[in-house]
């Protein structure tokens, strides 16, 4: 499939996902899932079971296909179809929706952010400003981090992992630390596209720095990525 396509595609199905919320409910973790997750998930899914038949799919609201640590090779996908749903719901902005698709030849990354009309993705990384920052990203599992940082006034949490990643991967921050684990749809999009940017940066995988992504990967892991002076 021309990645073009398959961009434009995802790009459609979540605008339209998007379009009006009908219901939300709690999860067994007190964190909100609305009809919009649900619905963008399942036609995602559907669309790639279509395009690329024998894909393996991991999901965050796909319970069935969570494991404590995956094998991924040649032919599979990750989907986070709402990444800071809480922000969606009650803000209206400052979520995003990541999206890996890696099935042969094929090697496809995705994080869009609706309420922005923004992209990075595997076929498009804008020419960013190089203007020097002082921001440093951490996920709210680091928020007892926060006081032993010398300057904290530059520190921002904003509650979305693929929110995150536009803004270091845009080099709007110099860091983005995750230390509360991230699970398979938080990191992979986002590292993936850290490890192909024109940008030079340092990728933290767990205690180790990485080039790449192993094929044997946890379905949590910590997280670093730097912005080299």
């Amino acid at each position: 499939m021309d990645l073009e396509k398959l961009e434009i595609d995802l790009i459609a199905i979540i605008n339209k996902g998007l379009e009006k919320i009908n219901s939300v409910n709690l999860k067994s973790d007190n964190s909100i899932v609305t009809d919009c997750d649900i619905k963008i998930e399942k036609q995602i899914i559907a669309y790639l079971e279509s395009n690329f038949p024998g894909i393996q799919i991991i999901s965050e609201e796909n319970d069935k296909s969570h494991k404590e640590a995956y094998h991924l090779e040649n032919r599979f996908a990750i989907i986070d179809p709402i990444d800071g749903t809480e922000n969606f719901y009650f803000l209206q902005n400052i979520y995003g929706c990541a999206i890996s698709v890696v099935y042969d030849e094929i090697d496809y990354h995705l994080i869009y952010l609706p309420s922005e009309e923004k992209t990075i993705s595997t076929i498009l990384e804008p020419d960013f400003s190089k203007t020097k920052s002082n921001i440093e990203l951490f996920s709210t599992s680091c928020l007892g981090l926060l006081n032993e940082l010398n300057n904290k006034q530059s520190a921002r949490i904003l509650g979305s992992s693929s929110f995150m990643f536009y803004v270091i991967l845009s080099a709007a921050a110099k860091s983005y630390n995750y230390c509360g684990k991230a699970k398979i749809w938080d990191y992979y999009s986002g590292i993936s596209l850290a490890l192909k940017s024109k940008l030079d940066l340092k990728v933290k995988f767990g205690n180790t720095i990485i080039k790449d992504l192993p094929i044997n990967i946890p379905h949590k892991c910590d997280f670093q990525i730097t912005i080299n002076e």
